[in-house]
């Protein structure tokens, strides 16, 4: 999938044919399915699962496991007030681009 395809299936809610499980950890997080998410992330030893996983601590209000995921990532904390949608677009552009 490419990014416009991936961010175009979570506006709509659509539930697309993945390629891989971080194309559907992204759709999850994206769709409010954070647990499902989540569950999934764990299991995935790419820097990008680590990403994946900090942003969805950081929008559960655990900032310091959050901090743990975002150092694993090599990725710096989003600045305050950037939402969690729209970090969800950066890592997906990071991520399927």
């Amino acid at each position: 999938m490419n990014v416009e395809q991936i961010l175009t299936a979570i506006e709509q809610n659509t539930k697309p044919d993945f390629s891989n499980d971080t194309e559907r950890c992204l759709w999850l997080a994206g769709t409010g399915k954070w647990e499902q998410s989540h569950d999934i992330v764990e299991s995935l030893p790419e820097p990008g699962a680590s990403w994946i996983h900090a942003m969805l601590h950081r929008e559960e209000g655990d900032l310091g496991n959050a901090g743990y995921w975002y150092h694993r990532a090599d990725q710096p904390m989003p600045p305050r007030g950037t939402s969690y949608n729209e970090e969800l677009k950066e890592i997906t552009k990071a991520l399927l681009d």
